[in-house]
């Protein structure tokens, strides 16, 4: 429910609820890899997903969960370009 409160508020363009759903679902499901990156995981020079925590949360709970492997090598590539390569390589190592 708290998901379905939370895509409503952001269909209305409510922004302060859909952070305060957003912020009860991740508490709720703090062990779900897919609910962790949904609204947590900001790419930009703001805030950096490298080094949000909730990155880290869901690499311990799945160290090759690709959605979250390709946002933080797009948060590197904003900055430091060789470790996104270095990462993409990693990845591209395990997945083979």
């Amino acid at each position: 429910m708290l998901f379905v409160r939370w895509v409503g508020t952001l269909k209305r363009n409510d922004q302060i609820g859909a952070i305060s759903n957003l912020n009860d679902l991740v508490k709720r499901e703090s062990g779900d890899k897919f609910v962790l990156p949904g609204g947590t995981l900001v790419c930009g020079p703001a805030r950096p997903a490298a080094r949000d925590s909730s990155v880290e949360k869901v690499l311990a709970l799945d160290p090759e969960f690709t959605p979250v492997l390709n946002r933080l090598g797009y948060a590197y590539a904003m900055g430091d370009m060789a470790r996104a390569e270095a990462l993409m390589q990693g990845t591209l190592r395990r997945c083979s």
